[in-house]
């Protein structure tokens, strides 16, 4: 295992966002690699390695061992703390949610000739501290006849080192003379059994980029509790069982905080109140409850309100160890869902961010599709993958419960993997009815109640086109892009809903 070709060799699920600017994609690529774990865990698809059953569920850890190129003295002596393929060691966003002591809590090694000569040339500390930190690595290939190159003209020497800097999301720069735009790319996810779920992950990922920026989200927990949560999304049924740190108020902000030069948004709740006491009613805002206090947000009847039960109301930082499902779907009041959400839930906001959107009712409801699918996973209601998979193997009459994948096991997983990926075997622990079936599709319940949940962030009106604030593209390009993104999921499946759904188990056939 102790090669770069095997951890190479190991399937993953990666998406390239495009940023309106710079500042943009510097803000996805924090947030985001807030994500990462928490995407890792819930897409966990690899329980087998080199013939044996793993005490972990997902990929990253043995990549990450595979290209470390480290020298004994920089593992010593902690100069290097992390492989090259890992997850980031530091944010980078010049706005100022990002409080660097707060959030940047742990070392970063830094060339500091690099670093030097970036903040001399102007470059701001934060993004300065990225780059160099980058080139501590040495490049792994180089080519004879690209030694030489005009560095004025070419971003070759660079991307040579940012791109085997392999981390969990990567924030890319456009190549000079080009018309690509700042993207930021989202790279820690197992890939999946079937184009659907690939799409559904893929499509969730995107949507939720959308929202981050809409309504000005704030995820940042230090940086060392990300590094804690990449640990326990190693960790065998992370997705129904695991606890990841993550914030408790994402709405709560001050007006400084929006990108400058960004008109301030209508509030999400009601009006912030800032640090000299002046009310700002078009702020984004806080929650202000009659007590005093700033308050984290909760959802009731639909519309977002300060909770008077928070008791981190003086933490603007406040943190939590929540479920993957109280992350993705929500976290109740004391008295259920039916009396609010002390924590709205990623995909109830996505949901919110669609019902703002002029889509058609039979797109959103297979959009609505894949967000419920991804739901039901971090909720525990659907297996992933690698548990699936584990749970197949150890059920399997030549398994001797010693962590031994023999050939025949092997074979008769493969076989099986791809009757359901073919349609011809249904997994409902795995999949639920969204796939093969059709049905979710047309009865998912599109209007349901996280439907309309951010009725107050409604549409508004530039130019003809319907744009959310803060979002990059209009209403319309968005639509264009999630048509082609939901129907590339589905292009693959063809007649398989005809092919024998109504089977739940199917024999394997014998091994030739």
């Amino acid at each position: 295992m102790d090669s770069m070709a095997f951890g190479m060799g190991l399937g993953c699920l990666q998406v390239t966002l495009q940023a309106r600017d710079m500042d943009e994609s510097r803000h996805l690529y924090d947030q985001l690699a807030v994500m990462a774990p928490l995407m890792l865990a819930v897409s966990a698809a690899t329980p087998v390695l080199r013939g044996f059953l793993a005490d972990t569920d997902v990929r990253w850890n043995v990549i990450a061992a595979s290209v470390d190129d480290r020298t004994p003295a920089e593992r010593a002596g902690g100069v290097i703390t992390k492989s090259r393929y890992d997850s980031i060691d530091c944010y980078i966003s010049p706005r100022v949610d990002l409080k660097p002591e707060v959030y940047n809590d742990i070392p970063v090694a830094l060339n500091e000739k690099v670093y030097t000569r970036l903040v001399d040339a102007g470059i701001d500390e934060r993004l300065a501290e990225h780059v160099a930190h980058l080139y501590v690595r040495q490049p792994l290939v180089i080519f004879s006849d690209r030694i030489e190159v005009d560095n004025t003209a070419s971003t070759e020497h660079f991307e040579n080192i940012q791109s085997t800097n392999w981390n969990t999301v990567r924030f890319k720069p456009p190549p000079p003379g080009s018309d690509i735009g700042w993207r930021t790319e989202f790279r820690s996810m197992d890939v999946q059994l079937t184009d659907f779920e690939n799409a559904a992950f893929s499509v969730f990922i995107v949507l939720l980029s959308r929202v981050i920026i809409a309504f000005d989200l704030n995820l940042y927990v230090p940086m060392s509790a990300v590094d804690a949560n990449m640990a326990a999304a190693h960790e065998r049924g992370a997705a129904p069982a695991g606890r990841f740190t993550f914030r408790k108020n994402i709405f709560r902000r001050t007006a400084s905080s929006i990108r400058p030069g960004a008109a301030a948004a209508a509030p999400v709740g009601v009006p912030h109140v800032s640090a000299d006491g002046d009310r700002a009613a078009r702020a984004a805002g806080s929650f202000l409850c009659e007590c005093g206090h700033l308050h984290q947000a909760v959802l009731k009847d639909g519309a977002f309100e300060a909770y008077c039960g928070d008791e981190d109301a003086e933490d603007p930082d406040a943190v939590s160890a929540m479920t993957l499902d109280e992350i993705f779907n929500g976290k109740p009041l004391d008295g259920g869902f039916a009396a609010g959400q002390t924590f709205p839930g990623l995909i109830p906001l996505v949901k919110g961010y669609l019902a703002s959107l002029a889509l058609p009712a039979d797109r959103r409801v297979r959009l609505t599709a894949y967000l419920d699918f991804v739901g039901d996973r971090a909720a525990g209601r659907l297996m992933t993958a690698a548990t699936y998979m584990r749970r197949f193997l150890e059920a399997h009459p030549a398994y001797a419960q010693d962590s031994v994948v023999s050939e025949d096991m092997t074979h008769d997983l493969i076989v099986h993997l791809s009757a359901i990926v073919n349609g011809d075997v249904r997994a409902p622990e795995l999949l639920g009815d969204y796939y093969p079936s059709e049905a979710s599709l047309t009865g998912s319940a599109a209007a349901g109640a996280g439907a309309d949940l951010l009725n107050k962030m409604r549409r508004e009106l530039s130019g003809g086109e319907a744009v959310l604030h803060g979002s990059s593209v209009p209403a319309s390009f968005l639509d264009k892009a999630l048509h082609h993104i939901a129907a590339a999921g589905e292009a693959g499946k063809g007649p398989a809903a005809a092919r024998g759904v109504g089977a739940t188990a199917a024999a394997v056939p014998p091994r030739q």
